[in-house]
């Protein structure tokens, strides 16, 4: 399913965002998740599936990467989960949810 017409809560399952292309790199992925998470004051999924993030620092990050797309994005979202850090779900329109 293209991750668009995903339900908010689906983010809470990284399993469901594994590609075909998902060869390698899973530990340094989960890794860059986790120390993602972990300098961001909050984790942003867009209703496209792409990710960004607010930082502690003032900064932001956002990436063209499309979770459940994109190659090793699923051990990325395992990282953002367990950071510790709020994972704000947004929805076509303006719509959002924190799911973590």
């Amino acid at each position: 399913m293209y991750p668009k017409n995903r339900l908010a809560t689906d983010y809470l399952y990284p399993y469901l965002f594994v590609t075909d292309h998902d060869k390698g790199y899973s530990i340094e992925r989960y890794k860059e998740g986790l120390e993602r998470g972990l300098q961001a004051t909050e984790i942003h999924i867009s209703p496209t599936g792409v990710w960004s993030t607010d930082n502690k620092d003032g900064s932001s990050t956002q990436s063209y990467e499309c979770l459940g797309y994109h190659a090793c994005t699923a051990p990325l979202l395992s990282g953002f989960l367990n950071s510790g850090s709020p994972v704000i779900v947004h929805y076509p329109g303006g719509g959002q949810i924190r799911i973590k």
